[in-house]
């Protein structure tokens, strides 16, 4: 379904933000308590008929709202199409910051993304996909460490440290699959040291550069100074 849904996401969604599904699993137990999943439904019931249901629902549609990190629109962007005039008064912090968001990749972030996606089979490449992290890099793996704080009591089940192993049944290997796999797998036990560096990173704004300015954040200057190195060790 991957390859399906992204098709689907590219065709009719403008931002990813928006895009966010609750599944509800019909789960039996046999005598021996193994639990089998009798069906999966896409809608299910959010109602609350009884104490019990508003104890379990109500703190796990809390969480899921909080896991979705719905950001408001500017309200500037808003009232512009309508002609009104009207200042902000909602905190900040609250709006949304369009400049996390540049609307395409530069062509150095291409660069980057082709040649990990064509090279995906090579766990060694796959592993230096985080030698360097360019801007769009940087605010992925930020967002992704932001709703992974908000998950409440919800488990993330990929990817994790473990499911680096999957990436074989994708129809498609997915840049950011490559990129998210290797980080949990390098900081899943170094979790602040890994947002330690990402806060530096954003401190510098480098998150919002596109392209990036810093040339230590562009991918092709990296390849230079790779094969600089490398036919420098080579020099006899």
């Amino acid at each position: 379904a991957d390859a399906y849904v992204n098709v689907l996401v590219k065709a009719n969604v403008k931002r990813k933000f928006s895009v966010h599904e609750l599944f509800g699993f019909d789960v039996i137990l046999d005598e021996q308590c193994k639990p089998w999943i009798v069906e999966v439904n896409i809608s299910p019931s959010l109602h609350s008929n009884s104490p019990l249901d508003v104890s379990v629902k109500g703190s796990m549609i809390a969480d899921l709202l909080n896991l979705s990190g719905f950001q408001i629109p500017d309200r500037r962007d808003v009232l512009a199409d309508s002609g009104v005039k009207r200042k902000a008064r909602l905190p900040k912090s609250l709006i949304f910051d369009k400049r996390i968001l540049p609307q395409s990749l530069s062509n150095d972030e291409k660069l980057k993304h082709q040649y990990f996606t064509q090279r995906y089979n090579d766990e060694q490449i796959r592993k230096n996909i985080l030698d360097m992290f360019t801007p769009d890099d940087i605010r992925l793996l930020t967002e992704t460490e932001d709703e992974y704080a908000r998950r409440g009591s919800f488990e993330r089940i990929y990817p994790t440290h473990q499911t680096r192993k999957y990436l074989k049944y994708f129809e498609t290997p997915r840049y950011y699959n490559l990129l998210l796999n290797e980080w949990v797998t390098k900081y899943y036990r170094l979790e602040e040291r890994g947002i330690s560096l990402l806060n530096n990173f954003c401190k510098k704004s480098i998150h919002i550069q596109n392209p990036a300015e810093d040339a230590s954040h562009l991918w092709t200057q990296f390849q230079k100074w790779q094969a600089s190195n490398s036919n420098r060790d080579m020099d006899y």
